[in-house]
């Protein structure tokens, strides 16, 4: 679809944008090096050239006291100047140039307006300045002017004059300009060497910050194909590191929503193909005549009625829970006596668990209030106890118990026992004796359709729903379900609520201040 990019990559990108602000770096930096290394050299120069004016100078002097003449001395000045590979100008007392040792002598004859003031930057009486000539070049001349002395008749007759001569050198700006050409081939290799070396670590880092990337895309496309086990090595408490441990709990959640989405499939298209064969085996039977007396009619009607009525309990369980999961359900939220609404509950199983033998033992007399929508909380419980009577045998026994604020000992439960945010706790328990749930099934029981086995019911009127129904009515008043099965005791059930008013540890602290 998109033409061929070398920067497709993340990794690409990363180390196209290391290098250009390793390159965009040592060149600033380099610049900047390179322009005061310029003012250095420049200075260093001017200092050289300064220090080699005074004793040609002296030369001079020492020749014009001897009563050389400049073009006795221009043979001289010519071999230093080739020797020190500098311009030497030789002026009258006009400031005109008598002698120019360079090749063409172009200054020669010409008055050179000097610097009048000694510079700063040179020790002695040298002067430096900018200097054009009748060519337009420009040119910088340091100079030495002659040595002065107070007239004096002693001094006359030692020193019959003074010296009328003086000496200056001219130095092209641009040969001082470029002398830092000279470390240019030093700069540029250390520069080139810096450059490789910050690329080489820039490739090690981006590949560190990619490779955890790569593995998160190579584990994402594996997902897509259905690989739901794939996982990344979660290294680090950085940026990356929560990241690879973020997907392993998404891959881990979507593995698990897959897998009851299938289970889920399979247990409905299961629990509707029975009663549909049912159903269908019967309606056939009357349409073929085989069905002949009322008395057949009438099972065959009261089998085809029951198997209806399940069908139509699970379809209005599916909707139910489908609803509270996705928050299309109502519920109010007031204040309810717990002990009155689980002893109503208790109330209407006594027949069943009579007609079952079984012992419904109540203890609620420690419940308080609660907070929350009293139709859904009384489902909550029935679901439990009719779970429990059914899973309970003959000579069994079911027990309710209620409480508050002390919580039970953590072993054993399935999800672990978590810590409400709320000032109290109202705990409940339906326990029923007789059953086992084994420990791999029992972090599972709150799943939709999941039963440990379906031959340990009595019954089959179960659809599976109920406890998941629970779980997500209890989530919903900020509570939690949990529950622990132990083969000499049963299967316990816990349901925790938030219940309103003070800690207990405020109304201790109340107590006292008032006493």
């Amino acid at each position: 679809m998109f033409g061929w990019s070398p920067f497709h990559s993340l990794r690409a990108r990363l180390i196209a944008s290391y290098a250009f602000v390793i390159f965009l770096s040592l060149f600033l930096a380099g610049s900047a090096f390179i322009y005061l290394l310029r003012t250095y050299q420049t200075e260093a120069r001017l200092n050289q050239f300064a220090g080699l004016v005074t004793p040609i100078a002296g030369q001079v002097w020492t020749l014009e006291r001897q009563g050389s003449t400049p073009a006795q001395m221009s043979d001289l000045l010519r071999e230093q100047a080739t020797e020190m590979k500098v311009r030497i100008l030789l002026l009258d007392s006009s400031q005109r140039v008598v002698v120019d040792t360079a090749e063409d002598s172009s200054l020669t004859n010409q008055e050179v307006s000097l610097p009048p003031k000694q510079d700063e930057h040179f020790r002695g009486s040298v002067r430096s300045g900018l200097y054009t000539t009748s060519a337009g070049q420009r040119i910088r001349v340091l100079w030495l002017p002659p040595p002065s002395r107070p007239r004096s008749p002693a001094l006359d007759r030692l020193i019959p004059r003074s010296p009328q001569l003086s000496v200056a050198l001219a130095v092209q700006p641009d040969d001082l300009a470029t002398a830092w050409l000279e470390l240019a081939p030093h700069l540029a290799g250390a520069a080139l060497t810096s450059l490789v070396i910050s690329t080489a670590v820039a490739l090690f880092i981006s590949r560190s910050i990619t490779r955890p990337i790569s593995q998160v895309t190579v584990a994402a496309e594996a997902m897509a194909r259905g690989n739901y086990d794939h996982r990344i090595p979660a290294a680090g408490a950085d940026e990356v590191g929560r990241l690879a441990a973020t997907f392993n709990a998404m891959a881990r959640d979507v593995g698990n929503s897959h897998r009851m989405l299938r289970d889920f499939l399979a247990n409905v298209s299961h629990d509707l193909r029975t009663p549909l064969t049912s159903i269908q085996g019967f309606s056939q039977a009357m349409l073929e005549g085989t069905i002949q007396t009322s008395e057949e009619y009438k099972q065959a009607a009261q089998i085809i009625n029951d198997d209806s009525a399940r069908m139509r309990h699970l379809v209005e369980d599916l909707l139910y829970l489908s609803k509270i999961e996705s928050g299309q359900v109502n519920m109010e939220r007031r204040k309810l006596d717990l002990a009155d609404l689980l002893r109503s509950c208790t109330r209407r199983f006594a027949w069943q668990a009579e007609q079952s033998n079984i012992r419904l033992n109540v203890d609620i007399t420690s419940a308080a209030e609660v907070e929350g929508d009293g139709h859904y909380l009384e489902q909550v419980f029935a679901n439990l106890l009719d779970n429990a009577l059914r899973h309970t045998p003959v000579d069994g026994e079911v027990t309710v118990r209620a409480w508050m604020d002390q919580p039970p000992t953590v072993d054993g439960w399935a999800p672990e026992l978590p810590r409400l945010d709320a000032p109290r706790v109202v705990y409940v328990a339906v326990q029923n004796s007789g059953s086992h749930i084994a420990p791999q099934d029992l972090s599972r029981i709150f799943e939709r359709f999941f039963q440990v086995d379906r031959s340990r019911s009595k019954t089959a009127s179960g659809s599976g729903l109920g406890l998941a129904i629970v779980r997500e009515i209890v989530q919903s008043h900020r509570g939690a379900v949990a529950a622990r099965s132990q083969a000499e005791k049963g299967t316990e059930f816990l349901v925790m609520l938030p219940a309103p008013g003070p800690s207990p540890q405020q109304r201790r602290s109340y107590i006292s201040w008032q006493t």
